[in-house]
């Protein structure tokens, strides 16, 4: 199989089943936003209530090292651009031939 064709075709006669493409539209020219050093962190928090609500916090090591805390103000601060939700190009789904 090499090809979106030759997919459709081998599956084509298998009861309930469908695939369709999805292309993302990314936008290469300009860098996603993200957190300094994201890649050091061991485990992430986005607390929804109590005093850290909006915030984000970062474990450097589990149990070992206080959290990190990204306060609103130094999200926004980071924020290389506006955060846009993806909306990918959706090929019409086939359709088996199989009952």
């Amino acid at each position: 199989m090499y090809n979106g064709k030759d997919i459709e075709s081998a599956i084509q006669n298998i009861q309930g089943t469908s695939v369709a493409q999805l292309v993302p539209n990314q936008n290469h020219g300009s860098r996603s936003n993200m957190l300094p050093d994201n890649s050091n962190w061991f485990k992430w928090q986005w607390p929804t209530s109590g005093n850290f609500e909006e915030y984000i916090l970062a474990w450097s090591i589990s149990n070992l090292r206080p959290w990190t805390t990204f306060t609103p103000t130094q999200l926004e601060k980071l924020q290389k651009r506006e955060i846009e939700k993806p909306n990918p190009n959706i090929s019409i789904p086939t359709i088996s031939n199989s009952n």
